[in-house]
């Protein structure tokens, strides 16, 4: 059964809303951050208590120094979608198989400026937008469906800082941000759910 909700303008199943595949930007403050989890993790108002590792990534961000969320409304993981189709799927309480993807810059974008940039891209100035972009992008946030365990994939910047650090482990990771190809230097983390992502599939 399917339809359309003529209040918002989404489609609605027996899953839920499927929200539109619009991106936002949104000043960043830890409040901000924490309500985009929110909304993304809890959208028909399921209680939402912030958990652990979401307000410990606000206080990260902090350090990053971000002052930017750049929010994919409706975003396909496929690590997600792996998580669906072995359980979530099949459950009492199915979840949507789209998850909503967070991207953190640490300078101030506005939705007109970033629409400008992108106009300048496909203008033939990719170079120049990538590069852009490049020097102030810190990693993305998925945030899953999933009320009590948000955090899906997530890649952030390792911190700058006065404090010697050593972080062997981190890899570079390609991200399409839009059309437009980023790099983002750091260490793959996801939120265990207890269910399917516990902790020997999250490390691998």
């Amino acid at each position: 059964m399917t339809g359309m909700d003529p209040s918002s303008g989404t489609h609605r199943n027996e899953y839920g809303r499927r929200p539109r595949n619009r991106v936002d930007c949104v000043p960043y403050t830890r409040n901000s951050f924490l309500t985009a989890v929110q909304q993304a993790s809890a959208p028909d108002g399921e209680d939402w208590p912030a958990n652990q590792q979401a307000t410990y990534l606000a206080g990260y961000l902090e350090s990053l120094e971000a002052k930017t969320l750049v929010v994919e409304h409706h975003y396909i993981d496929r690590h997600f979608m792996e998580e669906v189709s072995l359980y979530y799927a099949k459950s009492l309480l199915p979840r949507p198989n789209w998850t909503t993807r967070i991207h953190v810059f640490s300078e101030t974008l506005t939705k007109g400026g970033l629409n400008r940039r992108l106009q300048a891209a496909a203008s033939g100035r990719i170079d120049q937008t990538r590069e852009a972009l490049q020097a102030t992008y810190c990693g993305y946030v998925v945030v899953r469906p999933l009320p009590s365990v948000p955090i899906g994939r997530t890649v952030l910047r390792h911190l700058h800082d006065k404090v010697e650090r050593s972080f062997p482990t981190c890899v570079r990771y390609t991200v399409h941000f839009l059309g437009i190809e980023l790099k983002i230097r750091g260490l793959a983390f996801q939120q265990q759910d207890r269910a399917v992502a516990a902790c020997a599939t999250t490390a691998v």
